[in-house]
């Protein structure tokens, strides 16, 4: 597993390349378990000016 943050370039990459698989929205803070092809299972917290934190667990 690994963290790192994300600009929002690449949150928008991600989820145009994921699929969805739960959505939780929070006082302007969206959680996001994605499903990636090749990274596997990813989380993706997004803050409201765009930025994020990804995290990766694989499969």
């Amino acid at each position: 597993m690994r963290l790192f943050e994300a600009e929002p370039a690449l949150v928008a990459d991600l989820r145009e390349e994921c699929e969805l698989v739960e959505l939780r929205t929070r006082a302007g803070v969206e959680v996001l378990a994605l499903r990636h092809p090749t990274l596997g299972r990813v989380v993706l917290v997004i803050m409201a000016d765009g930025s994020g934190i990804v995290a990766e667990f694989g499969d």
